[in-house]
């Protein structure tokens, strides 16, 4: 069980990191002790489900993005990038995209063979 929680720190060590942001910034944004926020990335302690709520709210990403995933979940990776992404589009940007993605699967050379390759994250 202890290895899920240090899994759990490790991707929310990532997130932090990504953002540039130092340990202290994210524990004050968080409500929580430096120290308190550390043992979170080292997997020393088991945040509750709100805190974890509430580091992901912060560092602007799905909480199942700082959960570790099996393999069937890490296939969804694509749909879990889109969701994060359109959430912070423009209403215009979103309909363009819905627009050309229709216009795009219309074509009558589009080729499905890529429907079986492994998304990777971009």
């Amino acid at each position: 069980m202890q290895e899920i929680y240090q899994s759990i720190g490790q991707l929310i060590r990532q997130k932090r990191k990504e953002k540039h942001w130092t340990q202290e910034h994210a524990a004050d944004l968080a409500e929580v002790s430096t120290q308190y926020f550390s043992r979170i990335e080292r997997g020393v302690v088991q945040p509750s489900l709100e805190l974890l709520y509430k580091i992901s709210n912060i560092l602007e990403c799905s909480v199942y993005s700082i959960l570790p995933a099996d393999e069937p979940y890490q296939r969804s990776f694509l749909s879990e990038e889109l969701t994060y992404r359109l959430s912070h589009c423009s209403a215009e940007q979103k309909q363009f995209i819905v627009n050309f993605i229709g216009w795009y699967l219309a074509q009558p050379n589009f080729d499905r063979s890529f429907q079986n390759e492994e998304i990777r994250p971009l």
